[in-house]
């Protein structure tokens, strides 16, 4: 079943409560007259957060019906929302109650329908994809799906380009980011509090063998705090970044379409760091080499900002990335060479250069 893309042309509405993202006559203020809603609550909780994901099938009078997902997520409660230091109402809730963000649904597809926020827990309707995400292996995208991604994260940095929008105050600050689960946290049992045990001992143990095999100028300069870190990058240029460009967060639609979920980690930052996590988290998904994926960024954003980038600051741009890239993802990096195949070694190996590269600038 198709996703009911001319719903999303209409405004998101905010109702007074999650309850009413399945209810039949507060649904009807958003799909006109229903004659059916059947709702399945006991899904099981998706990915590493803990929200909690519901299905719904609506139908309409006219017999058409909608397949729709509710997510759930108490901030409060949930491990990666107190990582990335998100409160109340959390960023995606406020990414759809604040107009001057509304140019963000130029650049991707909004699947959001509508939403609620009781106290510390969020609620969000959105359009059921399920069929338009690429299947959850380690194979490389197909080259016209990494095309669409790209061009959409670009447009999404063009747009906001040093936008004023960037002063609100509950975007994710670039320094966050590095401290999500770096090393910093490792050794801290209250950072990863609530965590999958796989996560927490994954991060430990990433670490502690990740620190091992760095060369000791990168390990000194990489464990500095990460205000401290930023402290180099604070004059370069920022915009809105996802913060979170995993493929899996991803659908991608007929004619070219990409609709993005989880912005959760929106933010205020150097376009690159978007970057940076898509080269780290996707390093089995990429369609073509890191370097490709590098150029090819750059000529797109330049191209949509109208103007080249001088080397300099994109040298540094580039830092940013992979520092921020290695801070949040390195533990994993470290632990994938346990399985001894060759492009374990040789993606080890990449940030690993890059990082020497930025350690002796």
């Amino acid at each position: 079943m198709a996703p009911p893309t001319s719903l999303t042309k209409a405004a998101v509405v905010e109702f007074d409560h999650i309850e009413s993202l399945s209810d039949p006559a507060a649904l009807s203020s958003v799909f006109g007259a229903l004659s059916d809603v059947e709702h399945d609550p006991a899904e099981a909780p998706s990915g590493y957060s803990n929200s909690r994901h519901e299905s719904l099938c609506v139908t309409r009078q006219d017999g058409s019906r909608l397949l729709l997902r509710i997510k759930r997520i108490h901030i409060g409660e949930d491990w990666l929302a107190r990582r990335t230091r998100e409160v109340a109402p959390g960023r995606e809730a406020s990414l759809l109650s604040e107009r001057s963000l509304d140019p963000v649904w130029d650049c991707f597809f909004r699947a959001h329908l509508a939403f609620a926020v009781e106290g510390n827990e969020v609620g969000l309707l959105m359009e059921d994809h399920t069929g338009f995400f690429p299947p959850d292996v380690r194979e490389p995208l197909a080259a016209g799906k990494e095309e669409a991604l790209l061009d959409a994260i670009t447009s999404l940095h063009a747009r906001f380009w040093e936008s004023p929008v960037l002063g609100l105050p509950w975007l994710s600050k670039p320094e966050w980011y590095c401290d999500v689960l770096g090393p910093l946290q490792a050794e801290d049992d209250d950072a990863l509090r609530g965590a999958p045990e796989t996560i927490r001992d994954g991060v430990r143990n990433g670490w502690r063998e990740a620190l091992a095999l760095l060369p000791a100028d990168v390990r000194e300069r990489l464990t500095q705090p990460a205000d401290r870190l930023w402290l180099a990058w604070a004059d370069l240029p920022k915009t809105l970044i996802h913060g979170d460009t995993k493929v899996a967060n991803f659908s991608f639609l007929p004619g070219g379409k990409v609709a993005a979920f989880d912005w959760s980690n929106l933010g205020a930052a150097p376009s690159t760091l978007d970057l940076g996590w898509y080269l780290a988290v996707n390093s089995t998904r990429l369609a073509r080499p890191k370097a490709e994926v590098i150029a090819h960024y750059r000529d797109l954003l330049e191209a949509k900002i109208g103007r080249a980038l001088d080397e300099r600051t994109w040298e540094r741009m580039m830092d940013a990335a992979i520092v921020s890239g290695a801070r949040m993802l390195l533990w994993s990096k470290a632990l994938g060479l346990r399985e001894g195949t060759a492009f374990r070694r040789e993606d080890w190996e990449w940030w690993v250069a890059g990082l020497t590269r930025w350690s002796g600038r």
